[in-house]
């Protein structure tokens, strides 16, 4: 009977259930709509209050905003469980608990104290850091904006001019001179991937308006342009558009009480189809400008003997503020000659084919980021330039799309494979062509003929086996870049590029020494290194006599005597004799830095030390002849690796400013050197290292 009476208990429970479930249903409806009513109220009632300047909803109404949002979201939840034919005691439990927690979220409402908002201090924004406005131009502008803003035909003003050039220094003095008049001004910047809703969230950030709660773009709109026109007389300025948009769009009532929009861009197009009433060119700085700015960026008085180094780095910084702060900043407390001239080249190589680094004298030398940025800003925004580095490309853009007028292209780091026949853009004032770093294993003849202007081709880290015979042809080239075409065989006859300044073949398969090689006169780079040419025949360096610096395998000594211009060498002489002879003729007070390899076969390259001024022995033999050895004086680096020396010390009193000395695996020596034979030595702070004699 007791299990009976349970059991008749459960039953009546499940038909209370039964029959009370839609009831239940019902009541949870209804107090669904009425949460939803209450929070629609208090969403226009905030909408009114902060649209006006100074109101910040209270961070409890936020909170409870989040948690209705959450209730509608679970309460949806079961009712679709229920579409769905569902029904249980639990379900109808969990109806009983929602309608309990909607209850509570009526209660919160109604122990909100007083206003939704809060009174918040509005002075308009902060002040800016802001750069010295340099130069003439700028301080004009910077007048002629001023003034601009305090006349009613002006709504829309624009200020235009390539990157780095101080579009963004000059809009934040703007800025900061029209807090100093106290008037409302908002600041908002805009980044390439512009969208229209993610410019609507950020000039509501920036005024302190929540737009989260709406998805819709045209009433975000309505509701952003109605809480700007709340805030009399405002400037919004918008740094950095790249693409226009219709005002409207987002919500911006130009024009409305007093209201001004300021805008920077780098395309003077983006300021016509934007409406600006007014707009501003900013220029680069003259050349006496730049020399001033870097002269008072750099915080010290620059060296005479590196001063005209520093006016041409200067120079390829095209007047651009922001380069000639960031080089002065690099180049401050730097006092050695080399490091002010690799700096040249570094920024002439990065302007010119974005090369990133190089290695210098034992170390690798990186221009700071600034600086190839600018200089990869100044190819993109000249619209006589293309660039398509790294983009994945697998064959040529289409030639006939090549205007006529381009003076630089840059399809480097692609797969391009080949350059077919036919293939002939015609671009007469092509100057500049960069398509290193490409699977590159052809180009046809057909490609340069219409390109009589080229002065740059680098075709570095490609697979070309064999260069095009028309590049004979190209009597403007300065610089051929063939670096690590490691196919490469067969090179045309150069007699007729006497503008050749530049020829780099490091770590070709060339073996013979190119055709017409000793007419380039002007040619002031040479690199043979690492190829299969064994030497150079006999009276061509002296005829290279512009050449300031020489990287090759073996030379003869005798014939470096001749260059007078020199600055780098990197050289293998065949032994000791063809050291003194070089020793002996040569003056090397014009080098910066040397690399004299003693070898009758040249060693792996990862062996070899690295250094200012180095003389490395490897396998050579040295007598006992008291002047066995000739130095050059200024030798930093010395260094012996696996020499039979036959003498009991070694002579160093010629060696004047020693850094280091090494001596490893030599046979014969008993010492040193002697106190009586090398005394200067121990003056200098000498580094000694013996290992395994």
């Amino acid at each position: 009977m007791e299990n009976l009476g349970k059991a008749i208990e459960i039953a009546g429970s499940v038909v209370d259930y039964a029959l009370n479930f839609e009831e239940k249903k019902q009541v949870l409806e209804r107090k669904l709509k009425q949460l939803e009513s209450v929070e629609a109220d208090i969403i226009v009632e905030l909408e009114n209050s902060e649209s006006w300047s100074g109101k910040k909803r209270k961070n409890e109404v936020a909170n409870w905003l989040s948690n209705v949002a959450q209730m509608k979201r679970e309460v949806q939840s079961i009712e679709e469980v229920i579409a769905q034919g569902g029904w249980s005691i639990l379900l109808g439990k969990n109806l009983e608990k929602k309608t309990e927690e909607l209850n509570e979220l009526l209660d919160q409402r109604n122990r909100f104290q007083g206003a939704l908002v809060l009174d918040v201090q509005e002075d308009g924004g902060d002040q800016l850091l802001a750069p010295k406005l340099v130069g003439q131009a700028f301080q004009t502008n910077f007048s002629e904006i001023k003034e601009c803003l305090v006349m009613d035909e002006f709504s829309i003003i624009g200020i235009y001019g390539m990157g780095g050039v101080g579009k963004t220094a000059l809009v934040t003095h703007i800025h900061n001179e029209l807090l100093l008049r106290n008037r409302n001004v908002y600041w908002t910047s805009v980044s390439q991937d512009l969208s229209i809703s993610k410019l609507q969230n950020r000039v509501a950030k920036t005024i302190g308006f929540d737009l989260s709660n709406e998805d819709d773009e045209k009433k975000r709109a309505a509701k952003l342009s109605k809480a700007l026109s709340k805030r009399p007389e405002f400037v919004l300025i918008l740094d950095d558009l790249w693409i226009h948009f219709p005002l409207e769009k987002v919500g911006i009532p130009v024009g409305a009480n007093g209201c001004k929009l300021i805008l920077t861009t780098r395309s003077l197009d983006v300021c016509w189809r934007m409406g600006c009433q007014k707009k501003f060119k900013v220029e680069p700085l003259s050349e006496k400008e730049s020399w001033n700015l870097f002269e008072e960026k750099i915080g010290e008085a620059v060296l005479e003997e590196v001063k005209p180094i520093a006016k041409s780095i200067v120079r390829e910084c095209a007047g651009l503020p922001l380069g000639i702060v960031t080089i002065a900043g690099s180049m401050r407390g730097v006092s050695d000659v080399y490091e002010w001239r690799n700096a040249l080249r570094e920024l002439q190589e990065s302007i010119l084919w974005q090369g990133d680094m190089e290695y210098e004298g034992g170390r690798c030398v990186k221009m700071h980021d600034l600086v190839r940025d600018m200089a990869i800003q100044i190819m993109k925004v000249d619209p006589r330039v293309m660039v398509k580095a790294g983009k994945q490309l697998f064959e040529m853009p289409n030639w006939r799309n090549w205007a006529e007028d381009l003076v630089r292209v840059s399809l480097m780091y692609n797969h391009i494979e080949e350059i077919p026949s036919g293939y002939s853009p015609r671009c007469p004032q092509l100057s500049t062509l960069l398509l290193c770093g490409n699977k590159l294993r052809s180009i046809a003849d057909s490609f340069f003929v219409q390109l009589h202007g080229l002065k740059v081709l680098d075709l570095s880290y490609t697979r070309i086996e064999q260069l095009p015979v028309f590049i004979s042809h190209l009597v403007n080239l300065s610089a051929l870049l063939l670096r690590g075409c490691s196919r490469l065989r067969h090179m045309p006859s150069l007699a007729q590029l006497t503008a050749l300044k530049k020829l780099d073949m490091h770590y070709t398969k060339v073996k013979h020494v190119p055709q017409g090689i000793e007419l380039l006169f002007n040619l002031e780079y040479l690199d043979l290194s690492n190829t299969e040419i064994k030497e150079l025949p006999t009276g061509i360096l002296p005829n290279l006599f512009s050449l300031q610096v020489l990287i090759l395998d073996q030379v003869k000594a005798v014939e470096i005597a001749s260059l007078r211009k020199l600055e780098r060498l990197e050289c293998r002489v065949y032994d000791v004799d063809e050291l003194n002879a070089y020793t002996t003729s040569t003056h090397t007070s014009n080098l910066i830095q040397y690399y004299l390899l003693v070898a009758q076969h040249k060693p792996p390259d990862n062996l070899l030390p690295r250094g200012l001024k180095v003389v490395y022995f490897d396998n050579c033999s040295i007598d006992g002849d008291e002047d066995a050895i000739l130095l050059p004086k200024d030798v930093q680096c010395l260094d012996f690796f696996q020499c039979d020396i036959k003498r009991r010390s070694l002579c160093l009193k010629n060696a004047t400013e020693p850094r280091s000395f090494t001596i490893a695996s030599c046979n014969g020596i008993e010492c040193l050197f002697s106190l009586s034979s090398s005394p200067s030595i121990f003056h200098k702070a000498l580094r000694i290292c013996i290992l395994a004699i």
